[in-house]
């Protein structure tokens, strides 16, 4: 937990917390992003985002964690989800809800003038918060565009992550063809592409997720992780993306070559980089409520990094070694089935074919 002076960050009254809130309802309250302005109260000193934290309230070895390891990810159907926790923990004790104090784990780092981050100053640690307002992405591009309580808030996150974008067009180029992969709506259309506040969720997504890869360079670690690495090279694809702007997604041989280049992420015990995004190293842990394995990269978190001593750290890497190899492969196999469960459910779903769960 905090220091008290450090819990003072969160609720002192210069900071504005928001959430961007997703629509399928096991991550809606997962997520949430802060800034804490300096004296000036123009210029951000830091910047913040919290996420779902199951490794401060349940135990590694229960048998909910382990229900949950085991059903790897959070299934996503036309008519319902089936979460990996209770829906009690995905949808309240977990989920960071509006003036309600939630456990969660933070990634903080100092901002220059140029809106950049300062890597020296990051830092990941487990955190008390308070979200001060829920919003959606429609209600926050609204904000942006037309005026409103949050709107210079909202505008200075768009300009710090879009500085982001700009040092690494690669990031935002990849998840937009990946969503046109999986065929999501809109993901093509020229709103889909204009939208600030997608862009802010997708590069704060990233910027927590590549933070214990910047860490364990910058401290030289030797981290083990459940990393997700990409070794397919896929710089043509994304290349033409970035100068046309769009494919043609009817065209059946591009959708196969995307597919196979950009498709093949997985999770691995030994660190691949991940080319897609063009980044060294990628550990996901930004949707623990809904992914098993970022909670798993959670819990190995803290026995190597946050509780981090010398005079057992032989027994955790041995004991971390393990569990990450196996469930690496495992969710690798996982994820595959319960694609095409959901693929095979919603089809049968959308023709009327399924008469009871």
């Amino acid at each position: 937990t905090l220091l008290a002076t450090e819990l003072c960050f969160f609720t002192c009254t210069g900071l504005i917390v928001m959430c961007l809130q997703r629509f399928l309802s096991a991550i809606v309250n997962s997520y949430s992003l802060s800034i804490l302005y300096g004296n000036s109260n123009i210029n951000p000193q830091l910047i913040s985002s919290s996420f779902a934290n199951p490794a401060s309230i349940i135990p590694y070895t229960s048998s909910t964690m382990k229900e949950a390891l085991k059903r790897c990810n959070t299934l996503y159907l036309l008519d319902d989800s089936i979460p990996i926790f209770d829906s009690y923990l995905s949808d309240h004790i977990l989920s960071l809800l509006p003036n309600k104090y939630t456990n969660a784990l933070t990634v903080k780092v100092n901002i220059d003038t140029d809106y950049s981050l300062i890597l020296d100053t990051l830092e990941i640690i487990p955190s008390i918060i308070q979200s001060k307002h829920k919003l959606s992405y429609e209600e926050t591009d609204d904000i942006i565009n037309h005026g409103g309580d949050l709107n210079s808030t909202l505008m200075l996150l768009s300009r710090i992550f879009d500085k982001q974008a700009t040092d690494n067009p690669k990031i935002s180029a990849y998840h937009k063809l990946e969503n046109i992969i999986r065929g999501r709506d809109n993901t093509n259309s020229s709103k889909a592409d204009t939208s600030i506040s997608h862009m802010m969720v997708e590069q704060s997504n990233v910027f927590a997720n590549s933070t214990i890869y910047l860490i364990e360079k910058r401290d030289n670690l030797g981290l083990i992780m459940p990393w997700r690495v990409q070794t397919e090279d896929c710089d043509e694809l994304i290349n033409e993306y970035l100068k046309r702007g769009n494919f043609d997604t009817t065209n059946k041989e591009l959708r196969r070559m995307m597919k196979e280049y950009m498709m093949r992420s997985k999770y691995s015990f030994v660190n691949g980089g991940h080319y897609g995004l063009g980044l060294g190293g990628y550990v996901r842990i930004s949707s623990a409520a809904r992914r098993a394995m970022d909670a798993l990269a959670i819990y190995v978190l803290y026995d190597l990094y946050i509780n981090r001593n010398s005079d057992d750290l032989d027994y955790k890497y041995y004991y971390w070694e393990k569990e990450i190899k196996y469930w690496c492969e495992y969710a690798n196999i996982r994820t595959s089935e319960n694609n095409n469960f959901i693929s095979e459910y919603n089809y049968l779903c959308s023709r009327g074919k399924i008469l009871k769960k």
